[in-house]
């Protein structure tokens, strides 16, 4: 549930950076994505990291594992949306698919990374 509530305040967070930088003062949809997504991470990396996995203190290599993870998160969150917006083009709603679809699926890898490898006390 924590995670949840964690995960809609970054999205919250993400979409209203995206759509201010994107629709608001027109930067490229793709930088506006990228800059949205990094704002909510720094969010996501304090709130999941003291709340949802309830770890007292945050070091190094905890954030260099979740540095990691979202990385490639942000990657793949740009490239599912770039390549919905292109071929949704001619479709009314394009952009918020586009977002919707996008981070749905970055969310997902996020949970499971954060789970089972940034927060997790095993060894991997």
């Amino acid at each position: 549930l924590i995670f949840l509530l964690v995960g809609i305040t970054t999205v919250v967070i993400d979409l209203f950076v995206y759509v201010f930088l994107a629709t608001g003062i027109n930067l490229n949809y793709d930088f506006a994505k990228g800059v949205g997504f990094v704002i909510g991470t720094i969010f996501s990396f304090f709130a999941n990291g003291k709340l949802t996995f309830a770890r007292k203190s945050l070091n190094y290599l905890i954030l260099f594992k979740f540095l990691c993870l979202y990385s490639f998160s942000l990657f793949l969150n740009i490239t599912i949306n770039q390549l919905i917006i292109k071929s949704l083009l001619e479709t009314s709603n394009y952009f918020w698919y586009a977002f919707i679809i996008a981070t749905s699926v970055s969310a997902l890898l996020n949970f499971i990374g954060m789970k089972f490898y940034v927060f997790s006390d095993k060894k991997i």
